[in-house]
C-alpha cells in the first residue's frame, strides 16, 4: 500500500497528528525506561490527557480521509496501549505461542483467542503493579488446553512465594487432607474437603480448574491438589484475600464436621517442615521410591515389580546435550555436562533385570507407571524390546512438527535436518516459518490408520541402528526375551512419554492395564519448547508436536482407560494397601486357576 495515495502528506491535521504520536512515541518509551530503573511506575504528566483529546478531537472533524486517520490512530494507539513490560511481554507470548505451536486454536477458536488477547492487553493497561501477571498468562495458555504448553509461575515476578503447608490428595471427585505442620491436630489426617474459605469445593473446582494446562478432568483435579497450597493462586481464582489464612471445612474420619485454619510460610522453609502424618504406613512393595527407576523381584509370586518413576537416564542426558549445546542444556535441566557419567543407564539396568527375571523363572512382569510424569520415549521402546511377543506388524504412534525460529533456536540440528527433508520433498528455499509440516513421512496433518501401521524392524528402527543420530540409544537384540505375561499400573500421575508407552502397550494388547484412567489424552500435543519473556523473565513451556495414538478409532478418547479400573480409598492409603497391586496377583491366582 502506498500512504502517498491517501494524501498522507496534504493535509495539516496529519502534520499536527504525525508529530503529536512521534512525541508521545518517544515519551512513552522514556517512561517505562524509567519505570523498569525505579521498579515503580512513572505516570505521564496530565498534561498530554487533554494534548491526546485536542488531537483527537481535530483529527475527527478535520478533512483527512477516513482510512488515513483510522491508520495513524491505529499506530497512535498502538503505540499508547504496548509501552508497559506487561503489554510487551503478553503479546511476545501471544506471537510465540502462534508461531510454536502445532495448533494453538485446536481447543481455543481464533475468535476468542482474539477477543482475550485484547481484554487482557486492556486490563493490563489500567492495573499497575501487576503481581499476579504470571497467573494472568497461565489462564490464557489454560485455555489452549495443552498439559504441555504452561507458565511456570514460580519464576519471574513470584520468586518469593509464601505456601501453605498442607498436602491434598484426589480420588475421583472428592479431595482429602494427607498432610500438614505438625502443630496441628492429628485428627484430620484422611479429612474429606468440603468447602475452602467458605466455598464449596464443587466452586473451588470450577474457579481453579480455569487455571489448569489440561486435556482432561483428571488431570485439571490433579492441578488444583497443587494450588491448594498456593495463597497467590487462590486470592487470584477470588478464594481467599490478601493475607487470608487457608480455612478448610473437612469432614473427619469420625463423620463429624470441623473446621481447619493454615497459615502460610515461606516457600524456603518446606523443607524444614516438621509434618504431623510422619508415621504413615507404606505398601511394602510398591511405595514409590525417591529413584529413576528400581525393580524387585517376587519369588513367591513367580513376579518381577519394576518401578518407572521417569523415562529419564544417561543416555538421554547425552543426547540432549548434543542436541542443545552446553549452555542450554545446563539452562534446562541444572546438571553440569562433566557429571553425566554417574546417572544410571537404562539400557543397563534392563540387562540386569531380565537377567534377574530369566535366572529366578519369574513368568510375570508388573510395570508401575503411576507416578511416571514422562521423559524420553526412546527408553520405552527399549522395554518393550525386551517382550517377545511382539507381532511382526505393530500400530505406533505418528507425530506431527512445527517449525518456528523458538524450535530452531532449541534444536539447530533437528530443524536444520526437517528442512533439508522437507525441501527434499517440495523444492529448495520453499520452507518459510513459522510451519507445521505435519506427519515427517507424508506431510499430512491428520494421519491416517494405515500410515500408523509399521513393520517391527521399522518399529525400533531408532533403537537398532548403529549410525543414526540415535546411535546412542542402540541396543543389540535381547536373547532370550520375556514371553511371560505383562500388566501395567496406571492412573492420573502418568503423562506425556509414559502416556505414549501406556498407550502403544495397550493399544497392540501387549499388557493388561490396572489403575485408573491418566491423566492426558493420548492423541495430544507434547515434546516441550523453554521460553523466558524479555522484561518479566517469567518462563513457561510450549508444545512443538502434535502426536496421534496408534489406533486412529480412538484419538478422541479423552484418556486411556485402564482394562480394570481400581480406585484406592483414603483408609488403604493411611494403612499402607494397594488395591491396584493386589488386584493384579488377584488376575495372576486367576490365571492359575485350573
Amino acid at each position: 500500500m502506498d500512504i502517498s495515495e491517501y494524501g498522507l502528506f496534504h493535509h495539516s491535521e496529519t502534520a499536527i497528528l504525525g508529530c503529536y504520536v512521534f512525541i508521545r512515541f518517544i515519551l512513552e518509551r522514556c517512561l517505562n525506561i524509567l519505570s523498569m530503573q525505579r521498579k515503580q511506575k512513572i505516570h505521564q504528566p496530565r498534561i498530554w490527557i487533554l494534548v491526546e483529546l485536542f488531537v483527537l478531537i481535530y483529527c475527527l472533524i478535520g478533512n483527512l480521509p477516513s482510512q488515513a486517520r483510522e491508520l495513524i490512530y491505529s499506530f497512535a494507539q498502538f503505540s499508547c496501549n504496548t509501552s508497559n513490560p506487561y503489554q510487551l511481554d503478553f503479546l511476545y507470548l501471544v506471537k510465540l505461542l502462534q508461531e510454536s505451536h502445532p495448533n494453538v486454536y485446536a481447543n481455543f477458536p481464533k475468535e476468542d483467542f482474539d477477543q482475550e488477547k485484547e481484554r487482557i492487553l486492556e486490563e493490563l493497561a489500567m492495573r499497575e503493579p501487576v503481581s499476579d501477571f504470571a497467573l494472568q498468562l497461565q489462564q490464557f495458555c489454560a485455555r489452549i488446553g495443552d498439559a504441555h504448553t504452561r507458565i511456570n509461575y514460580y519464576n519471574g515476578i513470584q520468586k518469593t512465594q509464601d505456601v501453605f503447608p498442607i498436602i491434598v490428595t484426589v480420588f475421583q471427585d472428592d479431595f482429602y487432607v494427607m498432610n500438614f505442620d505438625a502443630d496441628i491436630e492429628m485428627k484430620y489426617v484422611g479429612a474429606k474437603i468440603l468447602a475452602v474459605n467458605g466455598m464449596p469445593m464443587t466452586q473451588v473446582m470450577q474457579h481453579l480448574g480455569n487455571l489448569a494446562s489440561c486435556e482432561n478432568e483428571i488431570c485439571r483435579k490433579e492441578e488444583i491438589t497443587h494450588y491448594l497450597q498456593e495463597p497467590s493462586t487462590l486470592q487470584f481464582a477470588g478464594i481467599i484475600r490478601d493475607n487470608e489464612p487457608l480455612t478448610l471445612t473437612v469432614t473427619g474420619l469420625d463423620g463429624t464436621e470441623q473446621i481447619m485454619t493454615i497459615s502460610t510460610i515461606a516457600k524456603s522453609a518446606v523443607n524444614e517442615v516438621k509434618w504431623a502424618n510422619r508415621s504413615m504406613e507404606t505398601h511394602p512393595v510398591t511405595a514409590r521410591k525417591n529413584v529413576w527407576f528400581q525393580y524387585k523381584i517376587l519369588p513367591e509370586s513367580q513376579l518381577c515389580y519394576v518401578q518407572l518413576n521417569e523415562f529419564l537416564d544417561r543416555q538421554t542426558l547425552q543426547f540432549s546435550l548434543q542436541e542443545m549445546g552446553t549452555e542450554l542444556f545446563r539452562q534446562q535441566f541444572g546438571i553440569d555436562a562433566i557429571a553425566l557419567e554417574q546417572y544410571p543407564d537404562f539400557r543397563e539396568f534392563l540387562h540386569q533385570m531380565f537377567r534377574d527375571i530369566q535366572h529366578q523363572h519369574i513368568h510375570t512382569l508388573v510395570i508401575d507407571l503411576r507416578h511416571n510424569p514422562g521423559g524420553n520415549s526412546l527408553l520405552g521402546q527399549q522395554l518393550m524390546y525386551y517382550l517377545q511377543d511382539i507381532p511382526g506388524v505393530l500400530k505406533g504412534y505418528v507425530e506431527g512438527l512445527k517449525l518456528s525460529p523458538l524450535m530452531q533456536s532449541q534444536y539447530p540440528k533437528i530443524f536444520d535436518e526437517e528442512k533439508h527433508l522437507y525441501e527434499a520433498h517440495y523444492g529448495k528455499d520453499t520452507l518459510t516459518l513459522p510451519k507445521y509440516i505435519g506427519d515427517m513421512s507424508t506431510y499430512k496433518d491428520v494421519p491416517s490408520p494405515k500410515e500408523r501401521i509399521y513393520r517391527r524392524t521399522q518399529f525400533f528402527q531408532k533403537i537398532t541402528e548403529h549410525d543414526s543420530k540415535f546411535a546412542m540409544f542402540s541396543m543389540t537384540p535381547p536373547n532370550p526375551r520375556f514371553s511371560g505375561k505383562v500388566f501395567l499400573l496406571i492412573g492420573p500421575g502418568t503423562y506425556s512419554s509414559a502416556s505414549w508407552f501406556a498407550t502403544e502397550m495397550s493399544d497392540n494388547h501387549l499388557a493388561t492395564l490396572v489403575g485408573q484412567p491418566i491423566g492426558q489424552k493420548p492423541t495430544s500435543f507434547g515434546d516441550n519448547l523453554y521460553f523466558r519473556l524479555p522484561h518479566t523473565k517469567v518462563e513457561g513451556t510450549v508444545s512443538h508436536r502434535m502426536f496421534y495414538r496408534p489406533d486412529a478409532t480412538k484419538d478422541d478418547d479423552p484418556t486411556l482407560y485402564p482394562d480394570f479400573e481400581v480406585w484406592p480409598t483414603i483408609d488403604d492409603i493411611l494403612n499402607g494397601r494397594d488395591p491396584v497391586f493386589d488386584k493384579v496377583l488377584e488376575l495372576i491366582a486367576q490365571d492359575k486357576e485350573p
